[in-house]
């Protein structure tokens, strides 16, 4: 239909269609192509379905894996390139993953930190040692080991990674670890001072609680 009848789909400021692979926690997951300025609502519970029976929505990482973590609160955000970037999220691969109330945010940070230090090149020292170093507080935190001195590390050397890396994968790679922070820094607080994980997943007992 041309280039005319394409751009008219979307929003103003951001034209045409988006595909996403639409995952996790979420009834309906697979490939979706939808138009741009579509909210998170509208992706997660009207196509996706929401999320399993008996579980509550957590949050939604939009960008791979380097993408960032939105709240219940932003669920009614417009998926565009500006509105994602403000909230600490990209557009990225496109790579939408939903979480319930099972997941772990802290230990889901970490997961995502110690896959960004797999694929890092090594060229560039804020990436190859910074992301390294990142996941090790990420662990003695998951292992309630942590104190609250380890959060002010963590932001500041995101800080450093993301504006002094070379390329986009050390630059974007904290994202996870920093929107965690922002929007459930709760569950860092419950891991560090109450030595305990509110989805169970943490420590080396088997989850829930050191003793």
């Amino acid at each position: 239909k041309g280039s005319e009848w394409f751009a008219s789909i979307g929003s103003k400021n951001c034209t045409g269609t988006k595909c996403f692979s639409l995952t996790g926690k979420v009834n309906n997951p697979g490939l979706i192509e939808v138009p741009m300025g579509i909210t998170l609502r509208e992706v997660v519970f009207e196509i996706g379905g929401g999320v399993p029976p008996g579980r509550r929505f957590k949050a939604v990482q939009v960008g791979g894996p380097s993408g960032g973590f939105l709240p219940e609160q932003l669920l009614d955000l417009p998926i565009d390139y500006d509105s994602l970037t403000k909230a600490g999220a990209i557009m990225g691969s496109g790579g939408i993953v939903v979480l319930d109330d099972t997941s772990c945010m802290v230990d889901t940070a970490k997961f995502f930190t110690e896959f960004c230090v797999d694929e890092s090149c090594g060229k560039c020292t804020p990436c190859r040692v910074g992301l390294y170093k990142l996941y090790k507080i990420l662990d003695k935190i998951t292992r309630g080991e942590g104190s609250v001195e380890d959060l002010e590390k963590v932001e500041d050397l995101c800080m450093f990674i993301r504006d002094a890396s070379l390329c986009g994968l050390g630059q974007t790679a904290p994202n996870p670890t920093l929107t965690t922070l922002k929007y459930f820094r709760d569950e860092y607080i419950a891991h560090i001072v109450d030595k305990k994980c509110p989805a169970g997943k943490c420590f080396n007992n088997g989850g829930g609680r050191v003793e």
